[in-house]
């Protein structure tokens, strides 16, 4: 397995969550963010690619499944609408 270095530091948001962050992005430039700590060095050990891609199919097959759970909705009202605007027409449907 290989490594990964980086220079993090804790950061808190405006809400008063705190979070590590690497040093030296955006977040030190942000005003909603301030910085807790001195930076530090960490180096991490990197999981094993297998498992880090399985992870990341398994997030996107649950972002799927909302984003088509929410069209579904969508569609539902929509048809609903139709319904609602034929009946007040007294037209049949055309599909």
């Amino acid at each position: 397995m290989s490594t990964k270095t980086m220079n993090v530091a804790i950061y808190a948001g405006r809400h008063g969550n705190e979070m590590i962050y690497e040093t030296g992005t955006w977040m030190d430039e942000h005003e909603e963010y301030v910085r807790l700590t001195e930076s530090r060095e960490i180096t991490f050990q990197e999981l094993p690619r297998g498992d880090v891609l399985r992870a990341r199919v398994r997030v996107l097959d649950r972002i799927i499944a909302d984003v088509k759970a929410e069209a579904q909705k969508e569609v539902e009202g929509l048809q609903e609408e139709r319904q609602r605007l034929l009946a007040i027409t007294h037209q049949p449907e055309d599909d």
